[in-house]
């Protein structure tokens, strides 16, 4: 898996994560959505609700937002300090709730994993829900979202 993302949007080997894909995310791929977690005694990832897109009408996320551009590395610093005087680790992520809305009128709440840090910056959560849209509208755009969001993060920007 990788880490680029934009916010709480994460590009991963099968598709796009909302949340960390390392932990309790949704999975995004062109046959649907599935809310996987992982599994600390089978060392994966298991799914525990899977949606095809057809069931879908919405997806609604939350996420803090961060004053800072660059929320992980002030909450690693502020960890390291806080372990290297004796005060204990204090590193956090931020949580990301998710409404499952289905086209049926039942919804249901799901509270993943965010990355480290406070919250997401508002610009990155800006597009974050811009792309998402694009997922919702058209779920075949999903390889392109990929390569948008991995072009981004790329140090010269291409």
């Amino acid at each position: 898996m990788s880490e680029q993302r934009r916010a709480w949007l994460a590009v991963c080997d099968d598709g796009l994560a909302v949340g960390d894909p390392y932990r309790d995310h949704l999975l995004l791929t062109s046959d649907g959505v599935a809310h996987r977690r992982l599994d600390l005694e089978a060392e994966k990832m298991v799914d525990e609700d899977t949606w095809a897109w057809g069931e879908v009408a919405d997806l609604l996320v939350s996420a803090p937002t961060s004053r800072t551009s660059r929320p992980g590395l002030w909450a690693f610093l502020r960890s390291a300090v806080a372990e290297a005087t004796g005060w204990g680790s204090t590193l956090a992520s931020a949580e990301v709730a998710v409404r499952v809305v289905l086209v049926d009128g039942t919804d249901e709440l799901l509270l993943l994993d965010g990355h480290t840090g406070a919250g997401y910056p508002a610009g990155d959560q800006e597009q974050a829900h811009e792309l998402l849209r694009q997922v919702l509208d058209d779920p075949s755009h999903i390889p392109t979202i990929r390569n948008v969001i991995a072009r981004s993060d790329a140090p010269d920007g291409r």
